[in-house]
């Protein structure tokens, strides 16, 4: 990019790993300058939310994003709201560029008849939140009423869920999990884990790194259905040109050596939920139909219900079914993929099957490609969005002041990052007493209050 002679304003809605990552790209340009929004109180979106506690190692990405918001190009807004403080047309006034990194706000459902109120039955996205402190995440499960939980979907989510249930709490208790939720795993008489899927082994989203977790639980023993070993069998000859698969199913058919009668977990595949078992809405167990695989090829292989059914009894189900995508007031969305409609991370519009570009607005993350993918790959998609950015501000005109040309409500709650700053050096310091890297606070209140007080003292 030649050498831009003005300032250029940059704003970003979303203070997760794909607005940093973002912010990241477009800040090694000097005349650059961006502005980041983010609607909760804290930034980092789901490396603090979604991570679970046993992976600090993928937190540490963390580090990279303090250096960035240390960048004297850089200004931070947290309690932002879009949609209710601001709209995408205010921000296209006053910057050169909008960037939308806000992720994935809802799940998927499973479409069953009392899923909505049936009591201990919560997504993945409220459970994840639960045990990880989030403020917006008002849940209560009850882990002391049943030894045996159900988790349908078979990704990496699942096991995350899966492997807290069955942690020896001393494990938990070194990790910044929630006092919340350590109180109630304390407690746990959950003994049993089902991860459930509605296709086969191959066709298992989870990765061997959470196998391997899953194995290693000290007195945990792993069970599975016959049709597993079946599957895998069947298809050595598809296993030879995929490694990575096949690494995966040896560690599923290697198993574990623990034999413990006391604590286990399983797999169950080809089986799809069709109804709830319960007593004034209270889970006492769920019924499945069994499921069967047709295709030659395992990766194209389609599902296909059969007349064959069971039942888990069960007193705690997790959804891990998916993200999903919810439109942005002001931007086109595409309800089929569930995604702003972009090329490259360029917003843009289809019109009878024309691309309509929309000047000036972009997408990063989740709400571009849709809820897939880990960290890294968010990197590397958010590195694209931001070289389309730099490609275009080469002729943007400089007449935009950023946010001081941004005259929108509720603007004095809004938070800085050294107001989190604040927040993130009491958490350490309540956890240095206990030998975690954090207590995270679960309150919002308690996080303004923090602010406010420590924004008194001389």
């Amino acid at each position: 990019m030649r050498q831009l002679s003005h300032k250029l304003h940059v704003a970003i809605v979303g203070a997760g790993p794909a607005g940093f990552y973002t912010a990241q790209q477009l800040l090694k340009v000097p005349k650059i300058h961006v502005t980041m929004f983010e609607k909760r109180l804290v930034p980092y979106g789901l490396v603090r939310y979604g991570v679970a506690p046993d992976h600090p190692e993928v937190k540490n990405v963390i580090s990279k994003f303090e250096q960035i918001a240390k960048n004297p190009q850089f200004q931070y807004f947290g309690n932002a709201h879009l949609g209710q403080d601001f709209q995408v047309e205010q921000l296209e006034k006053a910057f050169n560029a909008v960037v939308i990194a806000s992720g994935s706000h809802s799940e998927r459902t499973l479409g069953i008849e009392g899923e909505e109120d049936m009591k201990n039955v919560f997504s993945a996205k409220q459970f994840v939140g639960w045990y990880n402190g989030d403020p917006d995440v008002d849940i209560d499960p009850d882990l002391e009423s049943h030894d045996t939980a159900v988790i349908i979907g078979q990704g990496n989510v699942a096991l995350d869920c899966a492997r807290l249930l069955l942690s020896p709490i001393e494990t938990l208790m070194s990790t910044d999990i929630s006092e919340r939720a350590l109180t109630k795993l304390r407690d746990s008489k959950i003994k049993h884990v089902h991860v459930v899927g509605r296709r086969g082994a191959l066709q298992a989203s989870f990765t061997s790194k959470e196998v391997r977790e899953m194995m290693a639980l000290p007195n945990v023993s792993f069970n599975h259905d016959d049709s597993m070993i079946n599957d895998i069998k069947s298809a050595s000859t598809y296993l030879k040109s995929d490694r990575p698969k096949k690494r995966l199913m040896d560690l599923l058919l290697k198993g574990t050596n623990n034999t413990s009668t006391t604590a286990s977990w399983n797999l169950k595949f080809l089986s799809s939920p069709i109804s709830f078992h319960s007593e004034n809405k209270v889970l006492k167990g769920i019924n499945f139909t069994k499921n069967k695989l047709v295709g030659d090829s395992p990766p194209k292989m389609k599902c296909l219900p059969t007349d064959e059914t069971y039942s888990i009894p069960c007193g705690l189900l997790i959804k891990s079914v998916g993200y999903l995508n919810t439109p942005v007031e002001g931007l086109p969305f595409d309800n089929k993929k569930c995604v702003i409609p972009n090329l490259k991370g360029r917003v843009v519009d289809i019109v009878i099957d024309i691309f309509v570009s929309n000047d000036g607005v972009y997408v990063s993350g989740w709400i571009k490609t849709g809820p897939t993918g880990v960290i890294a790959s968010t990197m590397f998609d958010s590195q694209e969005t931001a070289r389309m950015i730099i490609e275009d501000l080469e002729t943007a005109k400089p007449e935009k002041n950023g946010v001081s040309d941004l005259n929108c409500l509720n603007m004095d709650k809004w938070t800085s990052f050294e107001d989190w700053v604040r927040i993130d050096n009491v958490e350490k310091e309540r956890a240095s007493t206990v030998g975690s890297p954090r207590s995270k606070i679960c309150s919002n209140e308690e996080m303004l209050n923090i602010i406010r007080h420590q924004k008194s003292q001389p």
